[in-house]
């Protein structure tokens, strides 16, 4: 089974001022515009180390009604760790098996 981390989101309330930070300060690059995405009531855009395969994920709320603001209103920061499998079916299977779900 192989499982990688490919993004780590990060709940922020203002996706323009927060990439400027890990721009300037942490030397991440853009990979991305900011994109929206309505399903999820939310904006996002995705930054990179150079030469790095884990994506970073700025995750803003769209509006009032975004699932998002919760997150926001607890002081925002890490929202969600997303993984890549070659066989979801068996990854799903071990982690049950490991109490994971």
């Amino acid at each position: 089974m192989l499982l990688t981390t490919q993004r780590i989101g990060i709940a922020v309330q203002d996706i323009q001022e927060s990439v400027a930070s890990y721009v300037l300060r942490f030397g991440y690059q853009l990979e991305s515009e900011i994109i929206h995405d309505p399903r999820q009531g939310a904006y996002v855009q995705f930054l990179r180390f150079p030469g790095d395969r884990v994506y970073l994920e700025l995750v803003q709320p769209d509006g009032a009604g975004s699932k998002l603001n919760t997150a926001i209103a607890r002081g925002g920061g890490l929202n969600h760790v997303c993984y890549a499998t070659d066989d979801i079916e068996a990854t799903c299977e071990d982690l049950r098996q490991r109490g994971m779900f």
